[in-house]
C-alpha cells in the first residue's frame, strides 16, 4: 500500500494528505494553491520555486541547477520535481504578477440609437377568450411586439407555463437576440446585467456591464487559475494530452477563476449575481475550448484545427457560475485554427472592418496574432511568441509585478538609469525584469554597439574600441561561461545580488521578436504590399501598453515608420467583448469579421521558415 503524508502550505496554512511521491506542485494544485509553471512542470525554467521548513526532501538535478549550495541548504526546492515523501510545511512566495486592472473602454462606446443584445420587457399575457387558440409562446411575441415563434429553452418554456398556471398577470421577459432566454415575475429583475470577459492565457479581466445603457459598473483582475499548468497553450495542451482527465481539470480551473472574478465584481458594484443575465467571452482558441469543456488537442497537430469556430454560446451553468439561471455565455467566433476570439473581439474594437486605410493590428500577450488589412481585405495568423514577455525562459524573467524593472535607459556618460515597478522613484528593489524592460534593455544595448546585428552580447575587450568605464563595468561571466550585463546592481536588488540580462535572454528576446516580424512580412507578402505601405499599427494587449514605441521598432518588433502611426489600443479584446455583450450590431460583425478574415498558417511555410531566420537579426543603427 502506497502511504500518505501531510502538507501544509505556508503562509496561508492550507493542509491536505496526499499520497507519498504526489510533487509539490500537484500537491499546491489540489489544495488551490497557485504556484507558477510557466514551462508547463518540466524543470526548465526554475519559476516554481518554493522553501520547506520541515520535512526537506533531497534535491534533484533540476534543483541543483536552479539553486545556489546556500539555497538549496535553506530548504529551496522547485515545486514541479520535489517529491513529498513525507509530512512537510512549505513556503509558497506570492505569485510574482501584479495583475494590472484592464479598462474595457470609455463610457462613451456605444451610440444612444444602438440595439440592444439583452432586451428586458414587462408585459400581460392577454386574452383569455376560448377563440384566441394562441400558444403561449405566441402571446409572449404578440405581446412584446415580435411576430415570430420565439426560439426558447426548455427551461424557459417550463417557467412559463408555471408562471401561466399561477395566473400571474404580468411577467417580465428577456430577449437575447430573438431567442427568448428567460420568463420572470414582473419587476423580479430590477435592471439585467451583464459580464465582459478578456479570457487570457495569463491574465482574467472580467467587467460587469450595465446592458441597457453599456455602462461599466466595476472591473476586476485575476490570475488565470490554468497557470499552475503552464504558461502557454502548448503546456495547456500538453497536459490535456498527458493527463485523461485534463480538460475538466484546466476547464474547472478557469471557471473557478471566472466564478471568483463575479464574486468580486459583484462585491464592487453591490449587486446580487442573479442580476446576471448574459456573459461574453473572448479568448484565443485554446481558453474558448477549456473554457467550453472541449478538447483543445486538434489545435495542436497539424492541420491545427478547432472543434469549431463560429458563433457559439453555452449556458453559464456548464462553468458553475452561480449568476441568473438562464444565463448563457457568448463565446466570441474565431477566425481559424489558433487565430481566436480574442482577435476578432480586438478587430471589432479597432473598427477593422470599418476602416479602408491599410492598418496592421498586433495582439501581444503570452501569444501573439498579427492582423493585416482594411474594411476591404484582411489576412490574420498566429506567431509563436512564447511566454518570453512573460518572464519566462528569461534567466531574471518575471510579470509585470512589484520589483520589475520596466524600463531601461543608457546615457552618454554611460550610466544606466532604470525604472522599477512599485515606486515612481525608481528606490523599489529590483526582483527582474519583465518584457518592457527586457525590450528597452536590448534596444539600448543595441544602441551603445554592446550587441551586434547577430545578437551576439560582446565582451568589454571585444572590438569597436573602448567602452565608457561605467558600461565596461557591468559587464559580466556567469557561472556558466555566458556574458551579461548588469542592469541593477547588488545595493539595488531585492536579493542582494545583481539583476542581469544575459546572452541567452537576448537570444529568447529575437526569437519572439523574428517570429512576430516574419509574421508580418508573410501577411505583407499575402496582400502583395510593402511593410513601408501600411499607415497604421496598432498594438493591442495590456503589455503593449508599456512598451516603448522606439524601442520596438529598434529591435525590429513593428515596422520602422513614424512613432505618430503606432497607436496603442490596450485592452482591444475586452473592449470588444464588452460591445459584443451590449450592442447587437456588434455581435453581427464579429460573426462577419470572423467569417471573412483570411488566415494564414505559417507552420511548414518554406518562405516563413527563411522570413523568420531573417527576421531574428538585428538592424542596428549607429549614433
Amino acid at each position: 500500500m502506497i502511504g500518505e503524508c501531510e502538507v501544509c502550505f505556508a503562509p496561508d496554512n492550507r493542509r491536505l494528505t496526499v499520497e507519498i511521491g504526489t510533487t509539490v506542485a500537484e500537491a499546491a494544485a489540489c489544495a488551490d494553491v497557485v504556484i507558477e509553471q510557466p514551462c508547463g512542470g518540466y524543470g526548465r525554467c526554475g519559476k516554481c520555486r518554493v522553501r520547506f521548513t520541515d520535512g526537506v526532501p533531497a534535491p534533484t538535478l533540476f534543483d541543483r541547477r536552479a539553486f545556489t549550495s546556500e539555497q538549496l541548504a535553506a530548504g529551496w526546492r522547485l515545486a514541479c520535481k520535489a517529491v513529498l515523501m513525507k509530512a512537510a510545511t512549505i513556503e509558497v512566495p506570492a505569485p510574482s504578477l501584479a495583475v494590472s486592472v484592464k479598462t474595457f473602454g470609455g463610457e462613451d462606446l456605444f451610440p444612444p440609437d444602438f440595439e440592444r443584445a439583452i432586451v428586458a420587457q414587462t408585459i400581460a399575457l392577454d386574452s383569455d377568450a376560448m377563440d384566441d387558440q394562441a400558444s403561449l409562446l405566441e402571446r409572449v411575441a404578440r405581446a412584446c411586439g415580435r411576430t415570430h415563434i420565439p426560439k426558447a429553452t426548455s427551461g424557459t418554456v417550463r417557467e412559463l407555463a408555471r408562471l401561466a398556471a399561477a395566473r400571474t398577470e404580468r411577467i417580465q421577459v428577456l430577449w437575447e437576440d430573438d431567442a427568448l432566454r428567460a420568463v420572470l415575475p414582473a419587476e423580479s429583475l430590477e435592471r439585467p446585467l451583464g459580464v465582459a470577459i478578456d479570457l487570457g492565457t495569463t491574465t482574467v479581466a472580467a467587467a460587469l456591464i450595465d446592458l441597457q445603457d453599456g455602462a461599466t459598473l466595476a472591473i476586476h483582475s485575476a490570475l488565470n487559475g490554468q497557470a499552475r499548468y503552464g504558461a502557454d497553450v502548448i503546456s495547456r495542451i500538453t497536459y490535456c494530452a498527458e493527463h485523461a482527465d485534463g480538460v475538466a481539470v484546466l476547464q474547472k480551473a478557469v471557471a473557478q477563476t471566472l466564478s471568483e472574478c463575479i464574486a468580486h465584481l459583484c462585491r464592487k458594484a453591490q449587486v446580487a449575481r442573479q442580476q446576471i443575465v448574459a456573459l461574453a467571452l473572448a479568448g484565443n482558441s485554446t481558453m474558448e475550448h477549456l473554457a467550453s469543456g472541449v478538447s483543445p488537442l486538434s489545435l495542436g497537430t497539424a492541420p491545427y484545427i478547432g472543434v469549431w469556430r463560429g458563433e457559439r454560446s453555452i449556458p453559464a451553468a456548464h462553468l458553475w457560475l452561480e449568476v441568473h439561471p438562464r444565463a448563457r455565455v457568448w463565446l466570441t467566433p474565431m477566425v481559424r485554427s489558433n487565430v481566436g476570439g480574442d482577435t476578432t473581439a480586438a478587430m471589432v474594437a479597432t473598427g477593422m472592418d470599418r476602416d479602408d486605410r491599410l492598418r496592421l493590428l498586433i495582439d501581444i500577450g503570452t501569444n501573439a496574432e498579427v492582423v493585416l488589412g482594411s474594411a476591404r481585405r484582411r489576412i490574420a495568423c498566429s506567431t509563436s511568441a512564447g511566454p518570453a514577455f512573460e518572464g519566462a525562459n528569461i534567466s531574471q524573467g518575471m510579470r509585470a509585478g512589484a520589483g520589475a524593472i520596466d524600463y531601461v535607459a543608457i546615457h552618454e556618460d554611460g550610466s544606466v538609469v532604470f525604472h522599477v515597478i512599485g515606486n515612481a522613484s525608481a528606490q523599489e528593489p529590483a526582483r527582474g525584469i519583465c518584457g518592457s524592460g527586457l525590450i528597452d534593455a536590448v534596444a539600448e544595448l543595441l544602441r551603445v554597439g554592446l550587441i551586434d546585428e547577430r545578437g551576439w552580447l560582446r565582451p568589454p575587450s571585444a572590438g569597436q574600441g573602448p567602452l565608457p568605464e561605467p558600461i565596461a563595468r557591468r559587464i559580466i561571466r556567469t557561472d556558466n561561461g555566458m556574458n551579461a550585463f548588469i542592469l541593477a546592481p547588488a545595493e539595488k536588488s531585492a536579493a542582494g545580488s545583481p539583476v542581469c540580462i544575459t546572452a541567452g535572454d537576448v537570444r529568447q528576446l529575437q526569437l519572439v521578436k523574428g517570429s512576430i516580424a516574419a509574421g508580418i512580412e508573410i501577411l505583407c507578402r499575402e496582400m502583395g504590399v510593402e511593410p513601408a505601405a501600411i499607415e497604421e499599427v496598432l498594438i493591442a494587449g495590456a503589455f503593449g501598453n508599456y512598451i516603448r514605441k522606439t524601442s520596438a521598432m529598434a529591435i525590429g518588433l513593428v515596422p520602422a515608420m513614424d512613432p505618430e502611426r503606432v497607436r496603442f489600443v490596450g485592452n482591444a479584446a475586452g473592449v470588444g467583448a464588452r460591445m459584443i455583450l451590449v450592442d447587437r450590431n456588434a455581435r453581427r460583425r464579429a460573426v462577419a469579421l470572423a467569417e471573412t478574415t483570411e488566415y494564414v498558417e505559417l507552420a511548414g511555410r518554406a518562405d516563413y521558415q527563411s522570413a523568420f531566420a531573417a527576421a531574428m537579426m538585428f538592424h542596428r543603427k549607429d549614433t
